[in-house]
């Protein structure tokens, strides 16, 4: 279940920061498809998430409640993108949603109806996973899956229209994630699941002038076609972030952060329902899946003091993925040595193609807080 993993992060970051929870009278996308009628009050499924927090040891006081229209997954993809100006106006910047599910590209416009935000509005597709800001002028992007989703776009156009909706002054286009991380058939039978590149996967800011880029381990590179693809992947991207200047012409200083193990898990495609076989178009009826596990330390969660990355060992598995956890966690901690670094099982989201950071979204104060 995801609330495994959901209820954790919760409890990590609530004495740093108030949470949110957008919540909905389904519990899955397979009972929303099951029973369309709503199974229960807004009240009823309110009580019973604030039991399971109380529970876990979650300070209440700390929990805000809101009905979500309906269920969307993801929520850093459609969320609302919130900007500041002077004087503390607010806006939100409102980009058309790559969501195979039309009525999610609303969302963010229903979150904040209520906030008294503006709302800037664009035809272009973005999703907010591929897309990372220093907060001073740079935008990271991730080309390949902009290019996909917006076909026929230039990405000069791209760029003029993230510069008008976001008010940044430069765009650096990264260009695919890991392997792994596709979608559809992948080399030696297996299949991906995955975001199909967002940024958020492989390479995020750690503060304006620093970045942290995925890195397949050089014992690694070699072991299948997969792990050499995604390792020439991340050091094209480290080509061009070796190359790139922020607004004011200055270098980048570049981190690195271990890939996390390949890893796979298997199940038979007859036993899956339609929701679960979005994934796997043009499997056979009677055919094995097996698909990657989209893993990555770099899908963390940064809430003021805190920041929540992930881990995937559990008893009885490989002891070399509890070691990989451990270096996954040694290099995000050095990124932010002013900050307390912890993790927590996201193995239930890999099985939604996604990990901590797409599950959540930041809204900043009205005001920037001095340091």
């Amino acid at each position: 279940p995801m609330t495994d993993t959901m209820i954790p992060l919760i409890k990590e970051i609530t004495g740093d920061v108030r949470v949110r929870i957008l919540y909905n009278q389904w519990t899955s996308w397979q009972e929303q498809a099951s029973v369309p009628e709503p199974p229960r009050s807004h009240s009823a499924m309110r009580a019973h998430i604030g039991d399971r927090l109380q529970t876990a040891g979650i300070d209440l006081s700390r929990i805000d409640f809101a009905e979500a229209p309906y269920l969307f997954g993801a929520i850093q993809d459609p969320g609302p993108v919130f900007l500041r100006a002077d004087g503390g106006k607010r806006a939100i910047a409102d980009f058309s949603s790559s969501h195979p599910v039309a009525m999610i590209s609303h969302l963010d416009r229903l979150l904040t109806k209520d906030l008294g935000v503006s709302v800037l509005s664009s035809e272009m597709l973005s999703d907010g996973g591929n897309r990372q800001c220093n907060g001073r002028g740079t935008m990271l992007v991730g080309g390949a899956f902009d290019d996909k989703i917006n076909n026929g776009m230039t990405r000069a156009a791209m760029e003029a229209e993230y510069r008008r909706m976001q008010g940044v002054e430069k765009v650096i286009w990264l260009e695919r994630g890991p392997r792994e991380e596709d979608t559809g058939r992948l080399e030696g039978g297996l299949w991906g699941i995955g975001t199909g590149g967002h940024i958020d996967e492989f390479c995020r800011f750690v503060d304006a002038s620093t970045v942290i880029l995925a890195e397949v381990p050089p014992a690694e590179r070699t072991l299948s076609a997969i792990h050499a693809e995604t390792h020439r992947r991340m050091e094209e991207n480290f080509v061009v972030l070796e190359a790139a200047r922020d607004i004011d012409g200055g270098l980048f200083r570049i981190l690195r952060a271990p890939t996390a193990h390949l890893m796979t898990h298997k199940t038979e495609y007859a036993s899956l329902t339609p929701i679960e076989r979005f994934w796997f178009e043009g499997a056979a009826e009677n055919e094995e899946i097996e698909f990657c596990l989209p893993a990555s330390y770099l899908n963390f969660v940064i809430a003021n003091g805190v920041v929540v990355t992930s881990k995937y060992w559990r008893s009885g598995m490989d002891e070399k993925i509890r070691i990989r956890d451990a270096e996954g966690l040694a290099a995000v901690q050095a990124a932010f040595p002013d900050r307390r670094v912890v993790q927590i099982d996201a193995m239930p989201l890999l099985h939604d193609g996604a990990g901590i950071h797409c599950y959540t979204r930041n809204q900043p104060f009205a005001f920037a807080r001095s340091a």
